[in-house]
């Protein structure tokens, strides 16, 4: 091992050496715990529950594509039947059945009518009428109940954390996860393509910052995640509080499933390349994933040529510029190291860049 790391990490003990700082280190009609714990990169790599599990649920292209278009007719019905209802502050019972008929239909289609999912259908479309009356309630002054953390205060409602009813779901299969209940995440699952279908919000972002895709991704909810993006949720661009786009998150936070999934989007889109060599916060996805000892994840990458072809890349902050597998020598991470030599990263020539006035020192 150690001559490993001074092969690739010349500097790596010595006393006089720079070392780089590292500085880059949840509605439903269940209760749920707010106390979902926010891990870090090593507590994540470490969890108990990051193994690969089976998917629970099967999304076929042809199912997802029928998500998708019975999203777009129940999105439509149901802006019609906001607009009206936001005009003439009444509600319209042909607006609400055809948007109820919709959403139905959808759920059909799509093997969702099922007994545990069907009473969503009977508060949905009634949900804002319930939001506004406690706002006029509010304002007036006047007392009144509450409804509690479940869909009957409407699609676009937020909790005091900023959870939507998408971002409940998730963390309620990651829970779920932790406890090995298998038909628990299979019910979320499938209650986060229900409400698809109905038309909940995919970009909203909660106080940490995540969307629903993003917060998929850290939990590593890979079917969760395949089927937003079949929703058309943001998952090029969209970012966390820390800067990272989702193909990262799932890197720092050893989703292998996830990443999978992402990595596969981002190739059907034709822009995987770029997106393996684009950095976030200085580093790229697999710098990420050998900091977190991501080795399943760095094996699963070895499936796309677009990961082999920029496994050598180096870090784009600092005065030290460094590869994936020097961030493995750093903090000792074997396992990772071995699974980007088998991607096929260059030991020997792979060595730390540093910036001395301009110039380049190796």
């Amino acid at each position: 091992m150690e001559a490993v790391l001074a092969c690739i990490y010349p500097e790596v003990g010595s006393e006089d050496s720079d070392s780089e700082d590292e500085g880059v280190c949840s509605l439903t009609g269940c209760v749920y715990d707010v106390a979902i714990l926010d891990e870090g990169i090593e507590d994540s790599a470490r969890r108990p529950d990051a193994v690969e599990m089976k998917e629970l649920t099967a999304w076929s292209r042809e199912r997802l594509n029928k998500l998708k278009r019975h999203r777009a007719e129940a999105l439509k019905l149901r802006s019609i039947l906001l607009r009206f209802r936001e005009k003439t502050r009444k509600p319209s019972k042909p607006h609400t059945a055809r948007y109820e008929d919709a959403v139905a239909a959808g759920w059909r289609a799509l093997a969702l009518d099922g007994a545990e999912l069907m009473p969503l259908l009977s508060t949905i479309s009634r949900a804002e009428l319930d939001h506004e009356a406690t706002l006029a309630a509010t304002r007036l002054g006047k007392p009144f109940e509450k409804p509690g953390p479940n869909i009957r205060e409407g699609l676009d409602y937020i909790d005091i954390r900023g959870d939507g009813v998408l971002h409940v779901r998730i963390a309620n299969w990651y829970r779920a996860r932790a406890k090995r209940d298998h038909a628990r995440m299979t019910q979320m699952e499938l209650e986060v393509g229900a409400l698809l279908v109905a038309g909940a919000p995919t970009e909203v972002k909660n106080d940490e910052g995540l969307s629903p895709l993003l917060q998929a991704c850290k939990y590593d909810a890979g079917t969760i995640v395949r089927v937003l993006i079949a929703a058309e949720a943001e998952f090029q661009q969209v970012q966390n509080a820390q800067k990272l786009r989702p193909l990262l998150l799932a890197a720092q936070e050893n989703s292998p499933t996830a990443f999978e999934v992402v990595a596969d989007a981002l190739r059907e889109k034709g822009v995987l390349a770029s997106a393996a060599r684009r950095p976030g916060n200085g580093y790229t996805a697999l710098h990420f994933a050998a900091i977190a000892d991501a080795a399943d994840l760095i094996k699963r990458a070895g499936r796309f040529d677009e990961f082999r072809k920029s496994v050598d890349v180096l870090s784009s902050e600092g005065d030290v510029k460094t590869g994936a597998l020097h961030k493995c020598a750093m903090y000792g991470h074997l396992e990772a190291m071995t699974a980007l030599l088998e991607l096929g990263a260059d030991l020997c020539g792979n060595q730390p860049v540093r910036r001395v006035h301009g110039s380049v020192e190796r």
